[in-house]
C-alpha cells in the first residue's frame, strides 16, 4: 500500500474519532439535564462506542474474498430480521417495531441493515455479466428490483418511511454505479420519482402532513404542531458564533425537546459549540465523504469501490437529512441520527463497520473497478 493511500486512511479514522469524540461530548452534556437516566444513557453509548471501534477493526480485518462470500446471505438474514420485528417479534417502543431483543441487548435492526445493505448491493452491481437475452436480464433486473422493495416495504410497516426511502436512495445510486444493472435502477428511480405523490396521497400519517402543511405556512403553529421546530430553532440562534458552553443546553430548554439525544443532536452542538461548532461537525462529516468517494474512484476491485461509494452515500443522506432538519430546512417527520454522534447504539456500530468496509477495500485491493 501506497504511503499516500495510508495518509488517507488515517485521516478517515481520524476524522471517525474526532465525531465520536465529539459525539460522547454531546451525549454527556445532554445527560446533565437528565438525574435519572442521564448517566446510564452516556454510559451505554460509551460502550457501545468501544464496541463499534472494535466492530470496525474486525471489519477492516476481514479479507475482501469473506464479505463478497458473505454479502448475500447477511443481506439475507438482515431482511428476516426486519420481517421479524414487522411480525411482532420484537419490543413495540413509542408506537413502532423497529427492535429485536435478545436478553438485556436492544438491537435497532434496521441500523444494522444498513451494513448488510452496502454490501449486498455492491457485490449485486460488481458481478460480471453473462450473455443473456433481453428477457432473462429483465426477469434479473425484476429480482434486484423486488430484493429492494422488500426490506424497503417491512420498514414502511414498522413504521420508518425515512428508513424506507433510505434504501431506494442507496440502491439507486449503487446500482446505477454498478452501470451493469441500470435496469433495476432505472425501475427503483422511477418508483422514487413517483414516491411524493403516493406518500402524499396514501402513506403519511394525518399528524405528518399536518407538519408538512404547518412548515410552508406563513403562521406555523409554534405551540402546537410546529413546537419542535421553533425550540429548536431558539436553541440554535440563542448558541450564537461560539455557543454557550458544554452542558449549557440541558438549562436552556432543551428538555422540551423531544429525542433530543437522537433527532436533534445538531441543535445541541450549535447551542453549546455555536456556529464553529456545527462547521466543525459538518467538515468532518464531508472529509468521511470525500474520502469515501476517493475509495470508490480509485479501487482497484469492483466490491470495495462499490462498497466505499454505497457507505459515502448513505452518510450523505443520514446527515443531509438530520442537518436539514435541525437547521429548520426540511419538516420535522422521521430524523436520522446524525452519524457517530446520535445516541444509539445500533447506529453507531453499523457506521464504524462501514468506516472498515472502507478501510479493508483501501488494504485488499485484486480486480479491476466497473468501466
Amino acid at each position: 500500500m501506497r504511503t499516500a493511500d495510508r495518509v488517507w486512511i488515517a485521516a478517515l479514522v481520524g476524522a471517525a474519532l474526532a465525531l465520536a469524540a465529539i459525539g460522547l461530548a454531546i451525549q454527556w452534556s445532554i445527560s446533565r439535564g437528565e438525574p435519572y437516566l442521564g448517566d446510564g444513557l452516556f454510559a451505554r453509548h460509551a460502550i457501545w462506542l468501544a464496541v463499534g471501534s472494535v466492530a470496525g477493526a474486525v471489519a477492516a480485518a476481514i479479507p475482501l474474498r469473506w464479505w463478497r462470500a458473505l454479502a448475500l446471505p447477511l443481506y439475507g438474514l438482515g431482511v428476516v430480521a426486519l420481517a421479524a420485528t414487522v411480525a411482532g417479534f420484537g419490543p413495540e417502543l413509542m408506537g413502532t417495531r423497529r427492535w429485536l431483543a435478545f436478553g438485556p441487548l436492544v438491537v435497532h435492526v434496521a441500523a444494522l441493515f444498513q451494513v448488510a445493505l452496502v454490501l449486498g448491493l455492491a457485490h449485486t452491481a460488481s458481478r460480471e455479466p453473462k450473455p443473456a437475452c433481453a428477457g432473462r436480464r429483465i426477469g434479473d433486473a425484476l429480482v434486484v428490483a423486488a430484493a429492494v422493495l422488500l426490506p424497503a416495504a417491512l420498514l414502511y410497516a414498522q413504521p420508518d418511511i425515512v428508513g424506507a426511502a433510505e434504501i431506494l436512495v442507496v440502491s439507486i445510486a449503487v446500482l446505477a454505479r454498478g452501470r451493469r444493472t441500470w435496469i433495476p435502477a432505472v425501475g427503483l428511480g422511477t418508483i422514487a420519482l413517483a414516491a411524493p405523490v403516493v406518500l402524499w396521497k396514501f402513506l403519511l400519517h394525518d399528524y405528518q402532513r399536518a407538519r408538512i402543511l404547518d412548515f410552508f405556512s406563513e403562521t406555523p403553529d409554534v405551540l402546537g404542531i410546529g413546537y419542535q421546530t421553533a425550540v429548536a430553532s431558539e436553541l440554535l440562534r440563542s448558541g450564537g458564533i461560539a455557543g454557550r458552553g458544554l452542558g449549557s443546553a440541558a438549562q436552556d430548554g432543551l428538555s422540551h425537546l423531544a429525542n433530543a439525544r437522537t433527532d436533534f443532536a445538531l441543535v445541541v452542538v450549535g447551542h453549546e459549540r455555536g456556529a464553529l461548532g456545527i462547521a466543525v461537525v459538518l467538515l468532518l462529516l464531508a472529509a468521511i465523504v470525500a474520502i469515501c468517494l476517493r475509495a470508490a474512484l480509485r479501487s482497484p476491485d469492483r466490491l470495495a469501490a462499490l462498497v466505499a461509494f454505497g457507505a459515502a452515500v448513505l452518510f450523505v443522506w443520514q446527515a443531509g437529512l438530520h442537518v436539514a432538519v435541525n437547521l429548520g430546512l426540511l419538516p420535522v417527520l422521521s430524523t436520522p441520527g446524525l452519524p457517530l454522534i446520535s445516541y444509539g447504539g445500533s447506529g453507531t456500530v453499523a457506521a464504524l463497520v462501514c468506516v472498515g468496509l472502507v478501510i479493508r477495500g483501501a488494504t485488499g485491493l485484486t480486480t479491476p473497478p466497473p468501466p
